[in-house]
């Protein structure tokens, strides 16, 4: 594989994979069962809207070490990962892991803050009622 190969494979609109059409096929399958599995994931726990994954593939050898760099819209934010390792599997689990992770500390982070505002606005009003 080198790593000059960049193409681009659209999942569902919203989901972009740069550089994955390198893979013989049946690992693209299991990569997008895996990425697929943690969207799912991310739209039941955010406001997910959009995932762009880019793998370049360092031949070292015998062996690949696969960088994998990540970039999620989720609500108003956009988070970023990068990750580097030499089983394609292990370093798509790991970075999809960060993107979920703080997307949702971020999401329960603002929808709490929300939350809170609504709770003291409630305080206030009744406050004023008395």
């Amino acid at each position: 594989m080198a790593e000059e190969t960049i193409s681009e494979t659209k999942i569902g609109g919203e989901i972009s994979l740069i550089g994955f059409g390198a893979l013989p096929p049946m690992e693209l399958i299991v990569v997008k069962k895996i990425v697929g599995t943690y969207v799912k994931q991310l739209t039941e726990k955010t406001e997910y809207k959009s995932l762009k994954l880019q793998l370049k593939v360092h031949d070292k050898g015998k062996s690949s070490l696969y960088e994998i760099n990540a970039q999620a819209n989720v609500g108003n934010d956009m988070i970023g990962a990068n990750v580097e390792d030499w089983n394609l599997y292990q370093a798509l689990s790991q970075i999809m892991e960060k993107v979920v992770t703080e997307a949702v500390h971020k999401y329960r982070k603002s929808r709490d803050i929300a939350e809170e505002r609504i709770r003291d606005e409630r305080k206030k009003a009744k406050k004023q009622e008395k």
